[in-house]
């Protein structure tokens, strides 16, 4: 499979500094693992570190609140590593499609931290998640990487974790279906922990022998020709022809009709892709056949991912009162939803979209989409 997406850890792979859960392991008088899975639950994921966390905290760990509060808030700076500055520039140089995104779990309490990381980064990494700011920590939370692969519009499949834990990089992402590389001096030793194969897992002791592994292991399937993402999108109605249409965290503001992508290899047709999206984003329950379509459209480089074309079948899911209608939203898809008249949909789709829209309402079956559509106002095919 080829792969489209490096995801990277800080702590010990792109920077060195004081570790929280070393900190708290050391002052507990506990097992290292259920230190670590407090660490992961109660302090990565807070997007504020209360006074309710830090009690939680020394409840879980039986230590005094202030050992704790003083721990959390005096975690020292990192030292940024300047190997992993040019290991990512020459993976950046050898192949410019692949995304690089930061993938590490932090607490709010560590923001001087992140913004090191930021600054020394800048126009090598293409995204930031941070496990305070996403709520989404690395071996905790299989969303710290399915986000990333929604965010991105790639597979997990497609996806190289990098890091230096076993159980926080390693184990997580292969058990959400990425690849794992893990940064350790004393990897030859740890492999056993990591029986995936070479397809999926590999190891290095340094950053820089892990760019030298990834510039081969990324050669030897890299895929120069972009692949047609498809998509099965659905034409919702009210009874006053109201539209419902959606928004995601990504999409800059812009609205679309509820849809999903097909997978490349799984026998899921447009229709049936659609139904399924649409209930795991929307709570929806339809149905659809291919006799519900609508529109077929052809978009020249829409897919944000690589610039890559994309087909779109559009499905007539009907009139729908939205009173009997109970949709509640993954807010990890679905940033924003509204039942849109056509003047406002107008205004809110993406030009694409109310480009396909249009042709839909004139009758049209077929669409080729050269670039940037049109901005008028939906019209109603003729009765």
């Amino acid at each position: 499979m080829p792969k489209r997406l490096l995801s990277i850890d800080v702590g010990d792979t792109l920077a060195t500094g004081p570790s929280l859960t070393a900190a708290l392991r050391d002052a507990a008088d506990l097992p290292g693992d259920i230190v670590a899975k407090t660490v992961r639950t109660r302090l990565h994921c807070a997007p504020e570190i209360t006074d309710q966390v830090i009690g939680t905290v020394a409840s879980d760990l039986e230590l005094d609140i202030s050992t704790v509060r003083d721990i959390v808030d005096n975690q020292g700076d990192l030292r940024v590593n300047p190997s992993a500055q040019f290991a990512l520039m020459a993976i950046r140089d050898a192949f410019p499609d692949i995304r690089i995104v930061l993938n590490s779990n932090a607490t709010a309490a560590a923001t001087h931290q992140t913004m090191t990381v930021k600054r020394a980064f800048a126009g090598i990494i293409d995204d930031y998640y941070i496990s305070c700011e996403t709520g989404f920590a690395k071996g905790v939370h299989y969303q710290a990487f399915t986000h990333i692969a929604d965010d991105h519009q790639v597979y997990l499949d497609e996806i190289i974790h990098i890091g230096d834990q076993l159980e926080d990089d390693v184990e997580a992402a292969l058990k959400q279906g990425c690849a794992a590389m893990l940064v350790h001096p004393d990897h030859a030793d740890l492999v056993e922990y990591a029986p995936a194969g070479p397809d999926r897992y590999r190891a290095a002791a340094t950053i820089i022998d892990a760019a030298q592994t990834l510039r081969t292991w990324i050669s030897e399937d890299h895929d120069t020709n972009p692949r047609l993402t498809v998509r099965g999108a659905m034409l919702i109605r009210d009874l006053d022809d109201r539209i419902l249409i959606a928004t995601g965290p990504s999409d800059h503001g812009k609205y679309y009709l509820p849809s999903g992508r097909c997978h490349p290899f799984f026998p899921q047709d447009p229709a049936a892709t659609a139904v399924r999206e649409i209930h795991e984003e929307l709570g929806i329950t339809l149905n659809l056949s291919k006799h519900d379509l609508l529109n077929t459209a052809w978009s020249h480089k829409e897919t944000r991912r690589d610039g890559s074309n994309k087909i779109i079948f559009t499905f007539d899911a009907g009139h729908i009162d939205p009173e009997e209608l109970t949709i509640n939203p993954d807010h990890t898809e679905i940033a924003d939803y509204k039942w849109a008249t056509p003047e406002e949909a107008a205004d809110a789709l993406d030009p694409r979209e109310l480009e396909r829209l249009n042709d839909i309402e004139q009758g049209e079956h077929i669409t080729f989409q050269h670039g940037i559509g049109v901005s008028s106002t939906p019209q109603r095919a003729a009765a």
